[in-house]
């Protein structure tokens, strides 16, 4: 799923009383928030029914600074380093929002000036659309990996049940797919991609 862009940046909408120094994508309520930067979190607000509503600023390590707003419910606190990927909000509607919740992503360079956040959206949207990928192929077969999991745990085996699960199927198909590929597409490109969904699948 790509969220939709329901105001650009530098837009001028007949409520605001400048141009918007954001991005705003349409995100269902409670939607998941991954963090599309690395850095610290600098500041977590709640204006309430004003302004972005509940938000996290993030500073990254270029002293830039991330803005997300209009949140429901915020899982980091200030001072914590956060990674790319980390699990860091729920998307809402708090603050002061004209129809459907949205997400506001803001940035401001080193300076202090507001800067276009395009590059930031396109990752929220890019995460987005791996979460549902992932979502979509692996949620029917969880249940086999618990099974493995609590069978690895039980012999002492550190590697959980869905890393076994997808790791040995990954590797021996890798092999075979290479031992048998009769041209460079069907002996290297499909067993390497098949690997890098793998993987990807078991560092989330």
């Amino acid at each position: 799923m790509r969220f939709k862009v329901t105001s650009p940046y530098g837009a001028w909408e007949e409520f605001r009383e400048r141009a918007h120094t954001g991005i705003d994508l349409a995100t269902p309520q409670g939607t998941d928030l991954f963090s599309p930067i690395s850095g610290v979190v600098e500041r977590i607000v709640d204006y309430g029914s004003e302004n972005i509503g509940k938000g996290i600023i993030i500073e990254t390590n270029d002293h830039q600074h991330v803005i997300l707003g209009h949140l429901s419910e915020v899982k980091t606190k200030i001072g914590e380093h956060i990674d790319i990927g980390d699990l860091i909000a729920k998307t809402g509607n708090t603050g002061h929002v004209i129809g459907n919740g949205h997400l506001h992503i803001g940035m401001k360079d080193s300076a202090g000036h507001f800067i276009n956040p395009q590059p930031v959206a396109d990752i929220v949207n890019q995460s987005n659309v791996w979460d549902s990928v992932k979502e979509f192929i692996f949620t029917p077969l969880s249940p086999l990996g618990e099974l493995l999991k609590d069978y690895g745990m039980s012999i002492g085996f550190h590697m959980v049940g869905s890393e076994i699960f997808f790791l040995i199927p990954a590797v021996l198909l890798l092999l075979f797919r290479m031992m048998i590929g009769k041209n460079f597409t069907s002996g290297w490109v499909l067993p390497l991609l098949y690997a890098f969904f793998v993987t990807k699948n078991i560092g989330a």
